[in-house]
């Protein structure tokens, strides 16, 4: 997730304060640019309450693969995380901050049924994108079905 601090208008905003409990990478030069939260935590703020374009991005769901007995290899992606940007204000306070994780891939030799992990949904400030959903490879008797994971909501793609 990012919070981005912009200019609006002529006047610079004040940086905002805050604190983190995850990960997270800090690339503000004046009080301008993009705070990137990589993992979940608890985000606190403080000083003047300040104008902040939120991106909100959806974990990816996890590919599978399988390669048969004649060496021939079957994928499907996983679908992609959805995403929405918000603006909001930001005012001092604290807030729960949750980022979801990426599918797990899957890999198989010769036959099977191949379901890969879901994509995490991502949720703060009161907004959610859900994550991708898993790819899967069903392959029997030399045939095989690959059908890629739907796309997290909103705007996630498959």
């Amino acid at each position: 997730m990012i919070i981005q601090a912009t200019p609006y208008g002529t006047k610079k905003e004040e940086p905002f304060a805050f604190t983190y409990s995850g990960d997270f990478t800090d690339e503000r030069v004046d009080g301008i640019g993009d705070v990137t939260l990589n993992t979940s935590g608890t985000l606190v703020t403080s000083g003047k309450t300040v104008k902040v374009t939120v991106y909100i991005l959806g974990a990816g769901g996890g590919g599978a693969r399988i390669t048969n007995t004649s060496n021939s290899k079957y994928s499907a992606s996983g679908g992609g995380g959805g995403k929405q940007t918000i603006e909001i204000d930001l005012a001092p306070g604290t807030y729960e901050i949750v980022i979801g994780t990426g599918g797990h891939g899957y890999y198989s030799q010769y036959t099977g049924f191949n379901v890969t992990g879901d994509g995490g949904n991502t949720t703060a400030f009161g907004v959610t994108s859900t994550g991708g959903i898993g790819g899967e490879v069903t392959a029997s008797n030399g045939a095989a079905l690959a059908q890629p994971g739907a796309g997290g909501s909103p705007n996630g793609s498959s």
